[in-house]
């Protein structure tokens, strides 16, 4: 599963590097069969078990969610933007879901473990209707449906893009992970009052049974990353922690 030339070279100006608040800026394709030490397992739903394996892959459990969350807690003071691929194999679990966001996270069992308890913004995409759905959630009072777009067989792109000035998340859905964005599946969430601190906004990514989640990023926002990084370009290749 590969994602855009573009997005690589973005990930390769970021490295591995520490940001001015002490949030750690990384590329994760676990070719090396393991998470990052900043990416660390969440609490489950529905007994799920996982592996990484060349990618994080969530294996069984009925009806389960689980996700990889950062240790580090302060990412909406700095602009970034936050992807991953995901892959679905079949389409024998009518309830998949991958989701992607930012906030505490803690481990709802009223929406089947999903990472919406407390400070949250989180994009949703759901297999679980005929076209499936594209969905925001935000601190547990407004969930809205953004388009008729499923879980189809395919690769999948998944990203945020958060404005630490605005307080605004940009949430975009890559249909079959050809780099294209389009508008019709892009939306922006106010995340202003949403209480975000230094204490509360962790990154996650995560879904339901049978997902598999590969190239897993957390880069400067693009603007910031061409005037800061053009020296370290030739870091293309993936390092660690």
């Amino acid at each position: 599963m590969k994602r855009s030339t573009r997005n690589l070279i973005f990930a390769a100006i970021a490295g591995l590097t520490v940001s001015s608040n002490g949030a750690i800026l990384f590329t994760e394709d676990f070719s090396d069969n393991t998470a990052a030490p900043n990416l660390v397992l969440g609490t489950g739903h529905g007994s799920p078990t996982t592996t990484t394996t060349g990618a994080f892959t969530i294996t069984s459990g009925s009806n389960s969610r689980i996700f990889l969350g950062t240790n580090d807690t302060n990412y909406s003071t700095i602009n970034f933007t936050f992807e991953a691929d995901v892959f679905v194999p079949n389409l024998n679990n009518a309830w998949s879901i991958a989701f992607l966001g930012m906030g505490s996270p803690n481990a709802n069992s009223g929406f089947f473990g999903e990472p919406t308890t407390g400070q949250h913004l989180v994009m949703a995409v759901r297999n679980d209707e005929t076209n499936g759905n594209l969905q925001s959630r935000d601190n547990g009072t407004n969930t809205i449906h953004h388009s008729n777009i499923g879980l189809t067989i395919a690769t999948h792109g998944i990203r945020m893009d958060w404005n630490a000035t605005t307080k605004q998340a940009t949430f975009m859905f890559d249909l079959g992970n050809d780099g294209t964005y389009d508008p019709a599946r892009t939306y922006i969430v106010d995340g202003s009052n949403n209480g975000f601190d230094g204490t509360n906004s962790r990154l996650f990514v995560g879904g339901g049974n049978g997902l598999i989640f590969d190239n897993i990023s957390i880069v400067p926002e693009p603007s910031a990353a061409l005037l800061g990084g053009l020296g370290v370009l030739c870091l293309l290749r993936r390092r660690r922690i």
